[in-house]
């Protein structure tokens, strides 16, 4: 018998016989029916797990984002800010993540993130890209002020971060860095999160 590679999207859709059984005795298959999803938190740990390119994991998760049910948005941010992930490309597809949920279902994205603790520290581990969680965190903060939402406790949160980070007590005297730049294009283009 000839092996059949599993199918792309979370369990078989190829329509060959005998690969949905064939599939679940593999052990690759999740403790659930073939005709269900599995978990959000197992289908999350799945894609950063799984030995793939970066690049097919970053297209997989946009056909996940592209494919996702409206009740199930809340659950992956709550699951994808749970706790701080070992790896830089980890956290850097997260979030890749999370801007695709935020650009189309803003209201849940927005609501859920402000319900996670310690999510503004989830975004800027000490290790983290700066650059790539500061957009995501930049369009999340304008999104809620253009839904009328508060917005201060997250700046203030990241205002407080970055002086933690270097390690000063004014906001003022933290030296030039990349964090600064972004809390100053964020003051910038979201007047409601300035001090």
């Amino acid at each position: 018998m000839a092996a059949v590679a599993p199918c792309a999207y979370y369990g078989c859709g190829c329509g060959q016989p005998g690969h949905i059984a064939a599939f679940q005795q593999s052990g690759m298959a999740y403790p659930t029916y073939a005709h269900q999803d599995p978990p959000v938190k197992l289908r999350l740990r799945r894609l950063l797990l799984e030995l793939k390119p970066l690049e097919e994991k970053y297209w997989e998760a946009q056909q996940l984002v592209q494919q996702m049910a409206v009740h199930e948005v809340g659950l992956w941010v709550q699951a994808i800010l749970e706790k701080p992930l070992p790896m830089q490309w980890m956290h850097n597809l997260s979030i890749h993540i999370l801007g695709e949920l935020l650009q189309r279902h803003p209201a849940i994205v927005t609501s859920e993130f402000g319900k996670v603790k310690k999510n503004v520290s989830w975004l800027f581990p000490e290790d983290g890209d700066v650059d790539r969680a500061a957009a995501f965190f930049r369009n999340l903060l304008w999104t809620k002020e253009t839904m009328g939402q508060n917005t201060k406790s997250e700046a203030s949160t990241f205002s407080k971060l970055l002086m933690k980070r270097t390690k000063q007590n004014d906001l003022c005297k933290v030296p030039a860095c990349t964090g600064r730049a972004w809390l100053v294009h964020i003051w910038k283009d979201v007047p409601s999160t300035r001090p």
